[in-house]
């Protein structure tokens, strides 16, 4: 196990991007990074709370009395900051159509990959106020962990 001290706990900034969904390696080294990166395209300007959560799906009581964890329930949410009308098009064009999407923290060099995501919009528009675009992607009782995201180090030199 790797040593734990408080230096360790680091809070990421992540940025979300798409691209049409297609076939998924880990980037093993700076380049395939590189060309993996260059198949997306960036979403746009988030709220800080780009939000990914897994947590335990369906269960089903075993003779023992422990619970059997079936499969889990994954949902990544967040707001983006509306900048220009066209930008509502571009999002609304996501909606519905199985895409891949990748978080991005290029400071710790982390990253998230979601697979075939059905994403849905919602609508913020509040005088005086930031217009937001709500989006929220939901999976239920996926059979493990990665196969609602894949997380992952990007690889450096």
């Amino acid at each position: 196990m790797a040593t734990r001290a408080t230096t360790n706990i680091k809070i990421p900034h992540y940025r979300l991007l798409y691209r049409t969904a297609a076939s998924f390696t880990e980037p093993a080294t700076e380049g395939d990074w590189t060309t993996f990166l260059a198949t997306f395209t960036e979403i746009g300007y988030a709220r800080k709370g780009i939000r990914l959560e897994l947590v335990r799906g369906d269960q089903e009581e075993l003779d023992s009395g422990d619970d059997h964890v079936l499969g889990y329930n994954g949902t990544l949410t967040a707001e983006l900051l509306q900048t220009l009308d066209t930008d509502y098009d571009e999002i609304e064009a996501l909606e519905g159509v199985s895409t891949d999407y990748l978080l991005v923290d290029e400071v710790l060099n982390r990253a998230v990959f979601i697979p075939t995501a059905l994403l849905y919009i919602d609508e913020a528009v509040v005088s005086g106020e930031t217009e937001i675009i709500p989006i929220t992607f939901s999976k239920k009782n996926v059979a493990s962990r990665t196969a609602f995201r894949t997380r992952f180090a990007i690889p450096t030199s």
